[in-house]
C-alpha cells in the first residue's frame, strides 16, 4: 500500500526542507522520540547527504538547542534543551498557539523605505513575515497581538524607526474586526490548505494503522506529514479566537498533529 501524495497546488513542502536545522528542532520539538539512528532515517525524507544531518545535528548542540538522553543500553535519544524550546516555531510548540486572550486593540505599522535601504527593508520584512502580521495596503501591516516589545528591540537593532512607525488602535479603517481580517489576510487560501492536509494525513495515518507499510515508508510518511504541517501552518496568523473566520480549521491541524506524532510514535 502506497502512500496518499503529498500534493497540493498552492503549497510547496519542499521550501520548508531548504530550512534543515530549523526543521530537525521541530522534528525533535514535535514529540518523536529520535534516535541517532531512525534521525538519519527521518532525514532522507529531506536530504539523501549523511553529512547534512549530521551538520544540522552539530550546530544544533553548538548552540545549545538539544541533548542527548542515553538509557538502558538503548541508543541516546534527542530531547530539547531549556534554551531549544525557546527556538521553536509557535506551531510545533506544545502551547497551544492561541491561548493568549484579545484585549481589542490592533497593532499597526505604516514604513516608507527608501530604495537606497534595501537591506533595512529586508529585515523589516523578515519581522512583519515572523511575527504574522497581514497586510492592509502596500505598505500599511496590522496584527492583534502587541508587538511593542518585538518593534523596540528591532529599533534598537537597525534604527528601523528612521523609515517606520507603530501605532496602537481600537478600530482600523473603521471597519469591524471581521473585515481587517479579510482584508489583511487571505484566510480562505489557508483553509483550503488546512483542509487539504487533514485529508491527506487522515488518509496516510489509515494506511500506517493497517501495518501495510514499510519501515521505510513510514520514516518517509512522518517527513512528510511535518513538511505538510509547517507548510500550511507557516502563513496562519494564529489569531485569538474571537477574530477566527468561519472554516477556519487551525486548531484542527494542530490538534491532529499532534495525535498524528503519537500514533507514529507507537507504529514505528
Amino acid at each position: 500500500m502506497s502512500l496518499y501524495p503529498f500534493h497540493h497546488p498552492d503549497i510547496c513542502p519542499t521550501v520548508i526542507r531548504r530550512c534543515a536545522t530549523d526543521t530537525l528542532l521541530d522534528l525533535i520539538a514535535s514529540g518523536l522520540q529520535i534516535t541517532t539512528s531512525r534521525g538519519k532515517c527521518l532525514w532522507g525524507t529531506w536530504s539523501s547527504s549523511e553529512s547534512a544531518y549530521y551538520s544540522a545535528v552539530s550546530r544544533l548542540r553548538k548552540k545549545g538547542l538539544v541533548a542527548e538522553r542515553g538509557g538502558e543500553g538503548r541508543a541516546p535519544v534527542f530531547e530539547l534543551t531549556a534554551e531549544g524550546r525557546t527556538r521553536v516555531s509557535e506551531v510545533c510548540s506544545r502551547r497551544e498557539p492561541w491561548a493568549r486572550k484579545w484585549n481589542g486593540i490592533w497593532y499597526q505599522i505604516a514604513y516608507d523605505v527608501p530604495e537606497a535601504e534595501r537591506a533595512t527593508r529586508e529585515v523589516l520584512r523578515a519581522f512583519l513575515k515572523r511575527l504574522r502580521l497581514g497586510c492592509l495596503q502596500k505598505s500599511v501591516w496590522v496584527t492583534p497581538k502587541d508587538i511593542r516589545p518585538d518593534y523596540a528591540d528591532l529599533v534598537q537593532a537597525s534604527r528601523i524607526d528612521l523609515f517606520s512607525v507603530l501605532f496602537e488602535c481600537r478600530t482600523v479603517l473603521n471597519r469591524p474586526a471581521a473585515e481587517i481580517v479579510r482584508m489583511a489576510w487571505d484566510m480562505d487560501r489557508l483553509r483550503r490548505g488546512q483542509e487539504w492536509y487533514l485529508q491527506v494525513c487522515e488518509e496516510n495515518l489509515a494506511r500506517a494503522r493497517a501495518g501495510t507499510l514499510s519501515r521505510n515508508m513510514l520514516y518517509a510518511l512522518a517527513g512528510e506529514e511535518l513538511n505538510a504541517y509547517v507548510t500550511v501552518m507557516k502563513d496562519d496568523p494564529l489569531l485569538p479566537r474571537p477574530l477566527w473566520p468561519a472554516g477556519y480549521k487551525g486548531d484542527e491541524v494542530w490538534r491532529f498533529h499532534r495525535h498524528f506524532t503519537a500514533e507514529w510514535s507507537k507504529i514505528a
